[in-house]
């Protein structure tokens, strides 16, 4: 398995979540480290909020874990642009 999971498609990412062939928080690890090597020089995302990811990783996880119903893409990571209103980030487009 590859631990470039921030390559793989959101279908297949949340199938090897749900099967725990893949945890939350090692999708939303490699999707961190991912900004972190791309960021300095493209700066595609404004804010990152690691900490935050990581818990609902976690949380996530733990769900999984306790075999709750799941939605279709659960635990896998995304991105919010910046002029969507999100509690405690700056809405930076209007």
């Amino acid at each position: 398995m590859t631990n470039e999971l921030w390559r793989w498609n959101a279908l297949d990412l949340a199938k090897a979540i749900r099967t725990r062939e893949v945890s939350c928080r090692e999708a939303v690890q490699s999707c961190l480290e991912r900004a972190n090597q791309v960021n300095p020089t493209f700066n595609p995302l404004s804010e990152i909020h690691a900490d935050q990811a990581t818990r609902a990783a976690d949380a996530a996880d733990a769900a999984v874990r306790d075999k709750a119903e799941l939605g279709m893409l659960h635990g896998v990571p995304v991105t919010i642009k910046a002029n969507v209103d999100v509690v405690g980030s700056a809405t930076t487009n209007g």
